[in-house]
């Protein structure tokens, strides 16, 4: 579906942005610590109908990989927002002992589903970048929303959203760019939340996980 975008910040229960404190407190720490080498997270399914664990959450440019462990059943990897966006192949493709691997390189919340088992599902969480810089007297942050860029002639755009000390979420710029630079006017503590949305339908993931950046 679909949700309308809005000057009001989104509520938690329309998959937007609810920024906690040890959430900003996670996302700083991984500033200061600086880039790291990209990583693989491992997601299994088995007999059970679930993906263990059912949400993860990483970095732009690291990969999931989805491994049965299923002695007899099969299953497969689907992503449903935005549409086409991911998918193993076919439905229940996954035989056992058979594994799938998706490099998430944009910035979002990308919820997915097995189509063999009903009620079987999961979410790949991936954190945007941000930092504060000083150019010219002049205070900038610096979002970094993918891990590359996207080619002109992609079906995909990075939307970035921000939520300013005196207002509510906003889109902040629609780009192909894997970094974007917004200039604060006010003081205070501003949020941001990236996600990626397909051209031809308008299909958007959930927003990723708020960066927090103080002017």
């Amino acid at each position: 579906m679909l949700l309308p975008r809005t000057s009001v910040r989104p509520a938690a229960s329309a998959h937007r942005p609810v920024a906690t404190a040890l959430g900003i407190a996670l996302l700083a720490l991984t500033l200061v610590a600086g880039p790291t080498a990209a990583a693989t997270k491992i997601v299994t399914v088995d007999n059970s109908h679930s993906f263990s664990p059912d949400s993860v959450t990483i970095s732009r440019g690291d990969t999931v990989r989805w491994r049965s462990e299923a002695t007899f059943e099969d299953h497969d990897v689907f992503g449903t927002k935005p549409s086409s966006y991911f998918s193993s192949g076919p439905a229940g493709g996954i035989d056992p002992g058979e594994s799938y691997s998706k490099v998430f390189k944009s910035a979002g919340t990308f919820p997915y589903v097995c189509r063999v088992h009903d009620g079987m599902d999961g979410e790949v969480r991936v954190t945007m970048g941000g930092s504060r810089i000083v150019d010219g007297g002049v205070v900038k942050f610096k979002l970094n929303v993918a891990s590359e860029a996207l080619s002109s002639s992609s079906p995909f755009r990075h939307v970035v959203w921000v939520d300013p000390p005196t207002g509510g979420w906003q889109v902040f710029k629609t780009t192909t760019k894997k970094s974007v630079t917004y200039v604060p006017s006010a003081s205070g503590t501003y949020l941001f939340a990236s996600e990626v949305r397909r051209v031809s339908n308008g299909t958007t993931s959930d927003l990723s996980p708020v960066r927090s950046l103080t002017k």
